[in-house]
């Protein structure tokens, strides 16, 4: 039973929580599974660009859900569920216009007297700026800033299974070089703007003119 100190500081610890919950950006929800209703606390519109009150049901938050990701939500979800493998998921949810940002799902399940899951309260924060800096890097590790085509390391590694495949299926292959002939003197007498644009071209007509199982790459300077 509580004293009446306890009780006294039951609003002050309340106010103390909302706050925090505001402070961290983060949107809080506690999710009724047998009744599918939502209650949300915290930062909607940062992440629906809205109040998120209207969605107040599972099945209307799974409509903003990605259906790419719908799966991989469901198998998380499943597997802390069943066997209390944290929930810990990112996916994508649809924004109130129509843009979709990524999110981070962490969440706990709460089971009643018989064991059986009963809610499931969590939090969601809005990761889009990280995922999308997270895509910048795995493209500047992958491929050339110029042109977009592969980068050096990653067209010897696209050589060097195309060359095991053909080893294996004992079918020829073929491995071109195309340099651009005074692409020095271009940058030196137009400018650098110049010579990036006359490889840009030279990218885009071998785009044009290679099959679907082709492979190209930039190796450098001024070959393909």
């Amino acid at each position: 039973m509580r004293n009446g100190a306890d009780m006294a500081r039951q609003p002050e610890m309340a106010d103390w929580i909302q706050q925090a919950v505001m402070a961290a950006g983060d949107l809080f929800y506690d999710w009724d599974l047998t009744t599918d209703n939502i209650v949300w606390a915290g930062q909607g519109a940062q992440i629906f660009g809205e109040d998120p009150e209207p969605l107040k049901r599972g099945e209307k938050f799974l409509q903003r859900v990605n259906p790419e990701d719908i799966p991989l939500r469901l198998k998380s979800l499943s597997a802390h569920v069943s066997d209390n493998t944290p929930y810990d998921c990112e996916y994508r949810i649809r924004s109130d216009n129509g843009a979709f940002v990524w999110v981070h799902d962490r969440g706990s399940v709460i089971r009643a007297g018989n064991g059986m899951p009963q809610r499931l309260v969590g939090s969601l924060r809005l990761i889009t700026a990280r995922k999308n800096h997270e895509a910048r890097l795995e493209r500047m590790a992958s491929f050339d800033e110029l042109t977009g085509h592969l980068n050096h390391v990653r067209l010897r590694e696209a050589l060097d299974h195309a060359i095991e495949y053909n080893r294996r299926a004992e079918i020829p292959g073929a491995y071109l070089v195309i340099g651009v002939d005074k692409l020095s003197v271009i940058n030196n007498t137009l400018g650098p703007e110049a010579g990036d644009a006359v490889l840009l071209a030279v990218g885009q007509r071998l785009d044009r003119v290679l099959r679907a199982s082709d492979v190209i790459g930039r190796i450098g300077g001024d070959r393909f």
